[in-house]
């Protein structure tokens, strides 16, 4: 007959097991919906650069050809520095919060 005490320290396992992957699979989603941001505001860029380039291409006035920001670009800096601080973050939590994969 098991143990009643390793019954549960299965159970509390199988719980903290539980509860890192649920984390996990919340970090993913966040990282998945950041990516289709991402893709997006990419897209827009790329529709930038060939019309710079097709602009470009025309012999137009060198000095026509500016790079506009959308916002200031302090709010630009604040908005890098940010999702670099994000990232940081993300790359220097334990591994630990991923199932143990030991038997």
């Amino acid at each position: 007959m098991p143990d009643p005490a390793s019954k549960r320290t299965a159970s509390a396992d199988v719980d903290r097991s539980l509860q890192a992957l649920e984390r996990l699979r919340a970090r993913v989603e966040t990282a998945a919906k950041e990516i289709e941001r991402l893709r997006t505001e990419n897209a827009a860029l790329t529709e930038r650069v060939r019309a710079l380039a097709a602009l470009d291409a025309t012999g137009a006035d060198p000095d026509a050809l500016h790079l506009t920001l959308d916002t200031d670009p302090d709010v630009l800096r604040a908005k890098v520095q940010s999702f670099i601080e994000t990232l940081d973050r993300m790359l220097a939590e334990p591994v630990a919060d991923a199932p143990d994969s030991t038997p």
